[in-house]
């Protein structure tokens, strides 16, 4: 799997480069995080699901729903509360726009740390529960 998540990663640098420009040192550490917390939660949930349910299919399908789950409806890329929330704070804003900015910045941000930590825990869990089954 790890050529298909490096062949993963290039494609959206590759996109990312193309879309911003010139590379603006912020946003390419913000995308590396974004990056390497996709690949902790999804390696962590994969190695869980894998080995607490009975079928490979059941456990990729787990894992996928989770991920879309945490990505759009907490990162707040599909997030209907989000907008209902803060919209009226965000449109009434007479000064800068860095209201509208760390909004967005806050739930990016949130998604990452929770990617970690859950990635993190269901990997110690997978872990655990091959020592205790297995060994």
């Amino acid at each position: 799997n790890a050529v298909l998540l490096f062949s993963a990663f290039a494609v959206q640098m590759c996109l990312f480069f193309r879309t911003a420009g010139v590379l603006n040192v912020q946003y390419g550490v913000f995308y590396v995080l974004y990056s390497a917390a996709n690949v902790v939660y999804i390696v962590g949930a994969g190695s869980y699901f894998g080995v607490r349910l009975r079928t490979t299919t059941v456990a990729t399908a787990a894992t996928l729903g989770t991920y879309l789950c945490l990505s759009y409806l907490l990162g707040g890329l599909v997030n209907a509360m989000f907008l209902q929330l803060f919209w009226p704070a965000m449109t009434s804003s007479r000064g800068p726009t860095s209201r509208i900015m760390l909004l967005g910045f806050a739930t990016s941000m949130g998604t990452i740390v929770v990617e970690f930590v859950l990635g993190r825990h269901l990997l110690r869990r997978a872990c655990r529960s091959v020592r205790q089954y297995v060994f």
